[in-house]
Order: structure tokens, then C-alpha cells, then sequence
């Protein structure tokens, strides 16, 4: 019996140059924030990445912090050798917040220590690039951070996103505590808890796409009402919310 093997069902392989153009498109305009407290070195990056990406600059690691917490930028490269706060130091105050732990951190130096390298990583370093570099290789690691970034921000947008509201859900909230609980200094944190009054009598009289509706707006109200990037509202379930509020103590 011969088999006719041209009229077998085979999965569809994606397309890989439209996966790649598609994730190109999704970085285009991506926040670089650059720790450099050098004008020659800073120049030299700014050249290569502006053209392709939003690029700011911090020259210490206490205002990068402060403006990590502001804009959340897509990756950060930071030069180890800073005045105060060194790239090290910096790398670990980042990994210390659940919401930026997963911003890639490239560091740069010219220390060629084999311990400083392990130092980098046990930070929590994405990467690391020894100067001088040549400007084509860091441009191609940071298009490649940036990737992965994009397809983890869509993985966990699925996982950890509630698909009516878009603000995140109950996984999300326990993932997030739970790792706020196992630091080892565990932040002060405050929660407001939200109840829609006489949700079920409105869904009732007026149909539950009213109230799908009403659900995304008071999401969209809740989330604008925010006043720091780390803060962030959560949909329990049904019309229930929360808004956690990191970093805040009773007073």
C-alpha cells in the first residue's frame, strides 16, 4: 500500500524572518538607560544606539536608581568604576525590586580580574563586556537582550496579565509578595483592598458586557491614580482589586 505522503497534515514552522521582524519592530524605540560618568565613553554609545533606540544617561549610580524607579527602562549598561555607588552596587539595588529584576543589566569595565567577572554575575549581571569593545558587538548584545526581553514580557503579560482589565492578577500578586516576603530584609508594604458595592444587581440590570465595561474602568482609574512606578493594582477576582503600594509603612 503506498502512502501518499504530500497529503500529510504537517504542523506550520513560523516563519523565522517574520518572528524576527516582528520582534524588531517591538524593540524599536526602546529605553537604553547608560550609567557612564565618562563624556568620551558615553559619546561613543550614544553614536551606535541612538539611532535605533531612546537612549539616557545617568553619571552615577544613585541618580540611574532614582530614574530606574521613574521610566523602567528596557536595559540598562552600566560602567562598573562609578563615583559613590559602583555598577555592582547598583545591579544588586535593581534585583532587589520584583518588577525590575528581570531589566537586562550589561556591565562594562576594563578590569581584567577573573573574580571581578564572578562578582558581576553573582550580582546579577545580564552581561558583561570588556573594554575597549568593539561598538558592533555591544550594539548586537543589546539587540539580543532586548529580544529576550520582549518575548519574556509577552510570556509572563499572558501568565500574569488578567485578560479584561490588563492589570495584573491573583498569580501575579502572589508571585510578587512571596518574593518580597523571602528577602532578607522585607519591605514595609501597604494594600488597599477594593469591593465594588452592588456589582451583581448592576451586571442584572444591565448585561454583563456593561459590566465587563464598568471593570475596565475602574481599572484604568485605579491604575492612573498610581504615583510610583513600583506601585501597582491587581484584579482578584470578579470586582475585587487590590493596589500594593511597596516601600510604604502605616504612617
Amino acid at each position: 500500500m503506498e502512502c501518499d505522503l504530500s497529503a500529510t497534515n504537517t504542523p506550520m514552522e513560523p516563519d523565522t524572518e517574520e518572528v524576527e521582524e516582528h520582534l524588531r519592530e517591538a524593540i524599536d524605540d526602546s529605553t537604553v538607560l547608560i550609567v557612564e560618568d565618562n563624556d568620551a565613553d558615553f559619546d561613543l554609545l550614544r553614536e551606535v544606539l541612538s539611532p535605533h533606540f531612546n537612549v539616557k544617561r545617568c553619571r552615577d549610580g544613585e541618580a540611574a536608581l532614582r530614574l530606574i524607579m521613574d521610566i523602567a527602562p528596557h536595559i540598562v549598561i552600566s560602567e562598573f568604576s562609578l563615583q559613590g555607588m559602583d555598577g555592582i552596587a547598583l545591579c544588586q539595588r535593581i534585583r532587589e525590586h520584583s518588577r525590575f529584576d528581570d531589566i537586562p543589566v550589561l556591565m562594562v569595565s576594563s578590569e581584567e580580574h577573573a573574580q571581578r567577572e564572578v562578582d558581576f554575575w553573582d550580582a546579577g549581571c545580564s552581561d558583561f563586556v570588556r573594554k575597549p569593545y568593539s561598538l558592533t558587538t555591544l550594539y548586537k548584545r543589546v539587540m539580543h537582550h532586548l529580544k529576550y526581553k520582549k518575548m519574556l514580557d509577552e510570556y509572563k503579560e499572558a501568565a500574569m496579565v488578567d485578560s479584561l482589565t490588563k492589570v495584573f492578577n491573583r498569580r501575579y500578586l502572589e508571585s510578587t509578595m512571596l518574593q518580597l516576603s523571602s528577602r532578607h530584609e522585607t519591605p514595609d508594604i501597604s494594600a488597599l483592598l477594593i469591593d465594588v458595592d452592588w456589582f451583581k444587581k448592576y451586571n442584572d440590570s444591565y448585561g454583563h458586557l456593561a459590566g465587563d465595561a464598568a471593570l475596565v474602568q475602574i481599572a484604568e482609574v485605579l491604575t492612573h491614580s498610581l504615583m510610583r512606578s513600583t506601585d501597582f493594582v491587581t484584579r482578584l477576582g470578579g470586582e475585587e482589586f487590590a493596589v500594593i503600594l511597596p516601600h510604604t509603612d502605616a504612617s
